[in-house]
């Protein structure tokens, strides 16, 4: 009977942990894209084609920990003939 109820407790235990791991997987997931959307929308708002086809930002971006050396957090805006 021990033996039934520890095997019952280890599987919904494990079940459990399973659907945990899902749950916060995804939510993480979720809230990062969500992060990087807003910071492209507010990156394509700012942006303008210069004269000689360069892309200007008339304005920084609201997340300063894109001017912060080693935040991790970095962008670079690239197209044909300008690296």
């Amino acid at each position: 009977m021990i033996l039934i109820a520890a095997a019952w407790i280890g599987l919904l235990l494990l079940g459990g942990g399973l659907a945990l791991d899902r749950v916060l997987s995804n939510a993480i997931t979720r809230n990062f894209d969500d992060s990087l959307n807003y910071v492209l929308t507010a990156m394509v708002a700012s942006a303008e084609i210069g004269p000689a086809g360069e892309v200007l930002l008339n304005r920084p971006l609201g997340d300063q920990r894109f001017l912060e050396p080693n935040s991790g957090l970095y962008y670079q805006i690239s197209g044909k003939g300008f690296e």
